[in-house]
């Protein structure tokens, strides 16, 4: 069972919200374990430990990434910066046909 899915409540247009804000926020890569054969995402160590609770909770990150990849292409990026403590991408609006 999974908590954040099964047992949190709190309605579920808020919990797609925040998959997404996640997955639309985070430019991590995965890599396949050759032992497990599961995914493992690799990068930021806080990126990695929100998706990681994504998987542990069930959701289809590869699936996400790809859609997300496809559908919000990334214009462009800042990178982290030490003394703000953050970093920034910008991706294309999937909903703006234009």
């Amino acid at each position: 069972m999974c908590f954040f899915i099964d047992e949190l409540k709190i309605r579920k247009e808020l919990k797609e919200l925040i998959v997404n804000s996640i997955i639309g926020n985070c430019d991590i890569t995965l890599a396949i374990n050759e032992e497990t054969l599961k995914y493992v995402p690799e990068g930021n160590i806080l990126e990695v430990a929100m998706i990681n609770f994504l998987i542990e909770n069930e959701i289809d990150v590869p699936e996400k990434i790809i859609t997300r990849n496809r559908t919000a292409k990334k214009l462009s990026s800042i990178p982290f910066d030490q003394n703000k403590k953050l970093m920034v991408y910008v991706r294309s609006d999937p909903h703006d046909s234009t």
